[in-house]
């Protein structure tokens, strides 16, 4: 398995939580990555987060850094990401910079967005580019 499939696996693990976590009304302070090698050694790391968060982007680039913190190499069985200390969608806290270009406020507005088509028109109506099949 190559680097980039390593990152297309963990994009769509991503996506699935970020969902799973939509459909709950719940954000998250904690993600965790657990890697099984193919001889059933089992690694994880996990990160607290300094605010609540259930955006895609934020789950895959977490996970994305948790995961080469624990690869070693050794063919994969399998790849899990999970989230804990779930807080409700509601419960809006986090530490604002005063250098914030409002990134994170366009992103979870487009993710809002990307949500509504789905629930309205079904869950393959939006896709993330890369995980689609090439032909």
């Amino acid at each position: 398995t190559t680097q980039e499939e390593f990152k297309l696996n963990i994009m769509a693990l991503a996506d699935s939580l970020h969902l799973r976590m939509k459909s709950h009304h719940v954000k998250c302070t904690v993600l965790s990555v657990q890697i099984k090698y193919s001889d059933f050694t089992v690694c994880s790391r996990q990160r607290q987060l300094d605010y609540s968060t259930n955006l895609m982007y934020d789950i895959f680039s977490v996970c994305l850094e948790l995961f080469y913190e624990v690869y070693n190499g050794k063919p994969v069985r399998a790849i899990t990401l999970g989230g804990a200390h779930p807080v409700s969608e509601n419960d809006n806290f986090m530490q604002f910079s005063l250098f914030d270009d409002g990134s994170r406020q366009k992103r979870e507005n487009l993710e809002n967005a990307l949500d509504g088509i789905r629930s309205k028109y079904g869950i393959d109506a939006v896709n993330v580019g890369a995980l689609m099949d090439k032909k």
